[in-house]
């Protein structure tokens, strides 16, 4: 019987460990990602696009060692049961932000090849046209929030830190909640966004698409990360904690209900 336990003991020792060194591959790949939007950069977007089977070989590994042992395995307490059926859903969703961050660099690469069609170079094409300055600076003060709790929610994971967990989770439904109002503002933009940019050589529509498309992608990158500290909150501290994070969120929906429309 000791030595069983120690098996598992064991086993469970090295999921967690293949758990942790999944977190820090994806976010050291989606910070890169963020880096080649936030200096607009396609020779480093390059470097994102290529799948990591590392990534995805952890992901495959780590849900089929956990079918094996929930299959073999003898009664377990209630924390172990959380911690197995948690990882799974863990191991995907990094494996979903690992391929987020290839549609990032996807399309950075796109709007450079766009530039140069333009007869634009990196420099040239990295100015806003004047109608979407603003809304583009915000993006980028956006993707660089991101960037910054991509390693965050991995060092949360490898910690099984669940305060900072809340910190990131809390911090990822404003980004949301903040992304959504800038898609309806970019909508806005759309018929001026069908005149030349003043003082360039291309015209604004590429920079409309490529706006709207990093918005989307960005939330996407967010509602990844809020669901993985979700999870990560579920698997440490259990339900109730869950249940605490329904009804904040709750909270969050009528504070907005109750905002000034702009």
């Amino acid at each position: 019987m000791c030595k069983r336990e120690t098996e598992d003991s064991r086993s469970l020792r090295e999921l967690q460990d293949k758990l942790v060194r999944l977190g820090i591959l994806t976010g050291e790949r989606l910070t890169r990602a963020l880096k080649a939007v936030e200096l607009f950069d396609p020779a480093l977007a390059q470097t994102v696009l290529p799948a990591d089977p590392t990534i995805a070989n952890l992901q495959a590994t780590i849900e089929d060692e956990v079918r094996v042992f929930l299959l073999e395995a003898e009664e377990m307490g209630d924390s172990t049961l959380r911690f197995l059926v948690s990882l799974p859903v863990l191991g995907s969703e990094l494996l979903l932000l690992s391929e987020e961050a290839q549609e990032l660099a996807r399309l950075v690469v796109w709007l450079g090849s766009s530039a140069a069609q333009a007869g634009q170079a990196n420099g040239e094409a990295r100015q806003w046209p004047p109608t979407l300055a603003g809304l583009g600076e915000q993006l980028m003060s956006f993707g660089r929030q991101i960037s910054a709790s991509a390693m965050a929610v991995a060092l949360a994971l490898a910690e099984q830190d669940t305060q900072g967990a809340q910190r990131l989770w809390r911090q990822q439904r404003r980004l949301q909640h903040e992304l959504t109002r800038l898609q309806r503002s970019l909508l806005l933009t759309m018929p001026a966004g069908t005149l030349p940019s003043a003082g360039t050589r291309a015209p604004a529509q590429p920079w409309v698409a490529y706006l709207s498309a990093l918005a989307l992608l960005l939330k996407r990158v967010s509602f990844h990360a809020a669901t993985l500290c979700e999870r990560l909150i579920f698997m440490v501290e259990g339900v109730r904690s869950m249940r605490m994070l329904q009804h904040l969120e709750a909270r969050l929906l009528v504070d907005r209900c109750h905002e000034p429309a702009q």
